[in-house]
């Protein structure tokens, strides 16, 4: 295991990317420029601050927004972070430069994701803090709890498993990302496959489920294969999850929630972010085909 990472981390000299991005970042601003970029980051610290002061003024426990606020900033924030990963260095022909040294595949890989896989951890804890912050604040740790004040345990772990599935859900759509950019050779046609496709998952094939009278439970008595496939499409949709979870809107008799598929999801993201980075291993692979070819 010691000798797994420093081949991926230690000794992987695409680490050292997330230092050239985030020097980039603060010494000259990037596309956006530095005077923009100090500009927003104060603007959101200020923002930030005052969320804290008005969760402990009012003591409001707004842990259902502000968790909801997290999953639709990782959706968005991921993809525009990794669409560009591979597809740019093609675009840029640097592509040809980096496979002629030593990295391997899973170097490349993990230099690509590692910084991001701590930009995600670093969103949720930001997010973390003001939540437990509405907990506190709003009188949840109370001994004796009334509808105002459900019970502890129940509440810390409700949240521990929705921030298990954020989690999960932002690491197979960091994986996405990365296969998607394997595919492409433009980031801009590597945006646009991700940017439709993920509108169709979240948005689309909900509304053609509601429109064509299906139903996101499946309850056994109707086998055609559009309402199933239709309501495990909606089961697979993170948002939908966090409905479940945040309103308890599922009933009982659904046979997707009976076989225990909502309390997996964040191990389903998993598996399927593990298939997609395989997939993305063997992509590399054969883009460095020249490579092996010359030796």
């Amino acid at each position: 295991m010691l000798s797994l990472w420093n081949h991926l981390v230690i000794d992987n000299p695409m680490s050292l990317e997330a230092v050239r991005v985030g020097r980039r970042f603060l010494r000259t601003g990037g596309d956006t420029g530095k005077a923009v970029n100090y500009t927003v980051m104060g603007i959101l610290g200020v923002l930030y601050v005052w969320l804290l002061l008005t969760i402990l003024r009012y003591r409001e426990d707004m842990s259902t927004m502000l968790l909801m606020f997290e999953l639709i900033i990782l959706t968005l924030a991921v993809p525009a972070s990794l669409y560009g990963a591979v597809s740019a260095e093609r675009e840029k022909l640097t592509w040809d430069s980096l496979i002629m040294t030593r990295l391997t595949p899973t170097q490349i890989i993990a230099g690509k994701l590692g910084w991001r896989v701590l930009l995600i951890v670093g969103v949720m804890a930001l997010f973390q803090i003001p939540i437990l912050v509405c907990h506190f604040a709003a009188g949840m740790f109370s001994s004796a709890p009334t509808m105002s004040t459900p019970n502890v345990e129940m509440a810390l772990g409700k949240i521990t498993f929705v921030q298990s599935l954020i989690f999960g859900w932002s690491l197979f759509l960091a994986s996405l990302s990365f296969f998607a950019s394997t595919k492409s050779r433009r980031p801009i046609t590597t945006l646009s496959i991700l940017t439709v496709g993920l509108l169709a998952f979240l948005a689309l094939i909900p509304l053609l489920v509601s429109v064509f009278g299906g139903n996101a439970e499946w309850h056994g008595n109707d086998f055609a294969p559009l309402t199933v496939v239709g309501s495990l499409l909606v089961h697979l949709n993170p948002y939908y999850q966090m409905a479940v979870l945040l309103g308890s809107n599922s009933t009982q008799d659904d046979l997707w929630r009976a076989v225990g598929l909502n309390g997996s999801m964040p191990v389903v993201y998993g598996i399927g972010a593990v298939v997609l980075l395989i997939a993305s291993r063997q992509t590399l692979r054969g883009l460095e085909a020249p490579r092996r070819n010359l030796g």
